[in-house]
């Protein structure tokens, strides 16, 4: 068996938890999970449980947000041409289509406003010096950045000197110098109030929106026009903020539980299709439907081709165009997959083939003709399957694109700012990073980031660690409880999915499933007439199981032929001989 760490989670104050237990009426375990997240009273867990829009704070408490709204507002007013300006991922997407579909709610002519979003291959990420005269040619009086723009000094003064103004609309680590935009709005510059600093580029424009409508209600647009009512944006707001992988507390929570209320009901064609197209089942819909089976497919025409297809799809009034982008979505999807795929199991093998590198505590591979588009998805895969810092570069005539992941205790942008004296370009934060490298450098560059991962991570830092919220065994599991655990959602960062840990668990039945057999499907007793359905993905190693064993597991209502049942999805599984401590709840 493989050496990994499990280790429960362990509340700063127990009397609180029970006070919680008691003040709400739930289970313990219930009081027990909402506390390991921080919500440890009464009055605070009655709002996380039900998140409502009554809860937001108020938009214009954003800095940039009131010089944005009015320059904004003059340019509608005025007939000037506006060209959003988004990054290729699916919070640029959804940002993009958001402003293009608020535009249109409140009657701006379709021809006044653009959108223009980088080739992820052929421009890189955010606003481009290159990409400036294609914004001009779309004709632009006004441009406005979501999701990049707030480290673009140079591009912005560039845009300016052709005569576009910009607003930026941005999330990410504002820099010591930022640009000389008309206005900014990013929850971290300086001076901000806001008082969530983790909204996605999609949350921060639904700002905007707000308080451009209540700006543009003030001056008295809307005597002579319907007023849009902004709820119908929510799946879409909803959508982009899953995708961008933000944490899902505060205000985050309530744009994903209304959004995911209100993707129900959705109308826009493109966003229909795109869930008949993935075969969600809109009845069951949750954060991970967003994360796992919508958000890759608007994320592959980035990858592999044109972004804009993404927005196209979001912002279409057409069905059979609708049916034709989710299905080109669907097919690219299909594509990324198998490249990903491809470059994982020659990954895998290099480093399966090299004792010395499965010693390092940092990896770093590279190859020629790798796609650019799916190595940030390997990286995290190796990082899955080897717990340690991982870059992973493609390189083409000379040059070298990589992407990073890491693990907790190795920060990635400190450490590419230690080596980097080999790099031409790198950005990013903790656990994900970019770089640009000439392939010239790439074996320094390993030496250099692996001694650097040697310095900084100690044995326990490359031991994986398996954090469970509980020990509760499966048969205390009942319907009541699990509706109680279920309020706990949209699950995420800062909200993770709970993950209990049950003891000498007898095995019923078991056996391999999938195409490929590589998922375990089990029955473990929980009474002697009593039997619950469970399913260990991607853990085909472990067969055939022993009589009882120790399991991490999240407990879930499985849906068929219109019952409802308790499943148990597995995370890991060991023998119970694995395991020494005693009962740790």
């Amino acid at each position: 068996m493989e050496s990994v760490k499990w280790r429960k989670k362990e509340l700063e104050d127990t009397g609180r938890c029970e006070s919680l237990r008691k003040g709400l009426g739930v289970h313990a375990l219930t009081a027990r999970l909402l506390s390991l997240r921080g919500v440890q009273d009464v009055d605070v867990a009655e709002k996380f449980l039900s998140p409502s829009l009554r809860d937001l704070p108020h938009p214009t408490v954003m800095k940039g947000v009131d010089k944005a709204c009015e320059r904004i507002a003059s340019a509608i007013l005025s007939n000037e041409r506006i060209v959003i300006y988004g990054d290729y991922d699916v919070d640029g997407v959804t940002s993009t289509s958001l402003l293009t579909l608020f535009f249109r709610s409140i009657g701006v002519p379709e021809e006044r406003v653009n959108f223009f979003i980088p080739n992820r291959v052929l421009h890189g990420y955010g606003l481009r010096p290159a990409c400036i005269p294609l914004v001009e040619e779309l004709g632009c009086d006004l441009m406005i950045t979501v999701d990049c723009g707030i480290t673009s000094v140079d591009e912005v003064r560039l845009a300016k000197e052709r005569g576009i103004e910009t607003i930026i609309i941005d999330h990410h680590l504002t820099p010591p110098d930022l640009p000389d935009a008309f206005a900014i709005l990013n929850p971290h510059q300086p001076g901000c109030q806001y008082p969530d600093k983790g909204l996605a580029a999609v949350g921060v424009t639904f700002n905007l929106v707000m308080a451009l409508r209540a700006h543009l209600r003030e001056r008295g647009y809307f005597n002579e026009r319907p007023e849009p009512n902004l709820k119908q944006f929510l799946d879409i707001v909803a959508l982009g903020t899953v995708a961008d992988v933000v944490p899902v507390g505060g205000v985050n929570r309530i744009f994903v539980r209304v959004g995911l209320q209100q993707m129900k009901r959705t109308q826009w064609l493109g966003l229909d299709s795109l869930l008949r197209t993935a075969r969600v089942n809109v009845e069951r819909l949750a954060a991970g439907t967003l994360g796992y089976q919508l958000g890759p497919r608007i994320n592959a025409a980035g990858r592999l081709r044109d972004a804009a297809i993404g927005v196209k799809l979001l912002t279409t009034e057409n069905p059979s165009e609708a049916y034709r982008l989710s299905e080109e979505l669907d097919q690219e999807n299909r594509k990324r997959r198998e490249i990903e795929k491809h470059i994982h199991n020659e990954a895998r093998n290099m480093l399966q083939q090299s004792e010395k590198m499965l010693a390092e505590p940092a990896i770093v591979l590279s190859h020629e003709g790798w796609h650019p588009g799916v190595i940030g998805i390997v990286a995290s895969r190796l990082v899955e399957e080897f717990h340690r810092p991982t870059v992973v570069i493609a390189m083409e005539k000379g040059v070298g694109k990589g992407s990073a992941r890491s693990i907790r205790g190795f920060h990635l942008h400190q450490g590419f700012t230690a080596c980097q004296a080999h790099l031409e370009q790198f950005g990013g934060h903790a656990m994900a990073a970019g770089l640009t490298i000439h392939v010239d450098e790439i074996v320094p560059f390993r030496r250099a980031f692996t001694e650097h991962a040697r310095q900084v991570l100690t044995p326990d830092d490359l031991c994986p660690t398996l954090e469970f919220d509980a020990e509760f065994s499966p048969s205390d599991l009942s319907d009541m409880l699990l509706e109680e655990i279920e309020e706990l959602e949209p699950y995420g960062i800062s909200n993770p999915a709970p993950l209990l840990v049950g003891r000498k668990v007898p095995v019923v039945q078991q056996k391999l499933v999938g195409a490929e057999g590589k998922h375990l499907s089990l029955r473990v007793g929980v009474s002697a007439q009593r039997s619950l359905k469970a399913i260990a993905f991607g853990q085909h190693n472990v067969y055939p199981l022993p009589h009882e064993i120790t399991l991490a597991y999240r407990p879930q209502f499985d849906y068929w032929q219109g019952k409802r049942s308790i499943q148990l999805q597995i995370k890991k599984i060991y023998p119970i001989e694995e395991i020494t401590e005693s009962p740790m709840f």
